[in-house]
């Protein structure tokens, strides 16, 4: 998959028509993966390049203290998984902001990214103020020749997605209900650090990862989780925190946020220190604790493998 930073980057190096969708994505629920699919499905069925635009720096951005569903990262991985040709991360500046709607169509999707088709959930808007609907997309694209494809708005126990609400039941822990309303795991994604070693020291070695900053975290615990390293999936055990049991023993991260995985799978011995992972959180063990000897902690430990493979099996 191809990314690229701006509308004029696009320009310089994607000649050919293309399927498209738009969107601000933040995180990427059932509603938003058919967009995409569909998108990709059209674009092969009419050898076109398929192209998914996230907007970025909009006026109605998240405030400074609301976490996100995806990293830049984790957005980029995710649709090279779904099959997109060209992500283009795109800054919503003031001059795209007061586009006329017909301006946008006609000098952005059309003429400047060759746009043939189109996928959009039914309360899309575009233009200034966002006064463009899906009735003047569909009028328009007879005017400047294009396909359009309206993806039903997706009712879950009926209530309709939004990236707020998923946002809300991730920090509850309600991870069964948060699967449900992306249609996938909520994953974390990143590269894998050094510690202090103590995994190793006791009998558990982990693999750590320190998230963003402005990475949406479920409550601090323990998880039942699943751990992607390339094309091999492990059944983990994993502990998103601050660690306070081992607060006093020399950590230099102490006080980070880390997400360390404890592979089940007693044959994996591996160094993997500067590889990607992902990490799957599926179902939340027990909240993170504070325990007053190692032993306590690996005791804690053990029984935490045990349901963690109850819950995996299930």
């Amino acid at each position: 998959m191809l990314v690229v930073d701006s509308l004029s980057e696009f320009k310089k190096i994607c000649v050919e028509p293309t399927a498209l969708t738009l969107g601000k994505f933040d995180g990427f629920h059932i509603e938003h993966c058919r967009l995409v699919d569909k998108t990709v499905e059209l674009a092969k069925q009419n050898n076109l390049k398929s192209v998914v635009i996230t907007f970025i720096d909009m006026p109605s951005s998240l405030s400074k203290t609301t976490k996100y569903l995806m990293t830049k990262e984790e957005k980029r991985m995710f649709l090279k998984d779904r099959g997109v040709d060209i992500l283009i991360e795109c800054h919503f500046t003031d001059e795209l902001m007061h586009l006329s709607p017909e301006d946008f169509v006609k000098g952005i999707l059309t003429e400047s990214l060759h746009m043939k088709y189109i996928c959009i959930g039914e309360n899309f808007t575009f233009g200034y103020k966002g006064i463009g609907d899906i009735g003047l997309l569909t009028e328009l694209s007879k005017k400047y020749n294009y396909g359009v494809h309206i993806e039903p708005t997706y009712i879950l126990k009926g209530n309709v997605l939004s990236s707020t609400s998923i946002r809300e039941n991730l920090k509850s822990g309600n991870m069964k209900t948060v699967r449900e309303m992306l249609g996938h795991d909520y994953s974390l994604f990143g590269r894998v650090a050094k510690g202090n070693r103590l995994g190793h020291k006791i009998g558990i070695p982990t693999l750590n990862l320190y998230p963003a900053a402005y990475k949406a975290l479920p409550p601090f615990g323990v998880y039942a989780t699943r751990v992607h390293i390339g094309n091999n999936i492990y059944d983990a055990v994993t502990n998103i925190g601050i660690r306070p049991t081992v607060e006093n023993m020399g950590d230099v991260n102490i006080g980070a946020v880390s997400v360390e995985s404890n592979i089940l799978d007693e044959s994996f011995d591996r160094e993997l220190y500067g590889t990607d992972i992902k990490v799957d959180v599926i179902e939340m063990i027990r909240p993170e604790e504070k325990f007053d000897s190692l032993e306590e902690l690996k005791d804690a430990i053990a029984n935490d493998t045990i349901r963690a493979k109850e819950i995996l099996d299930e």
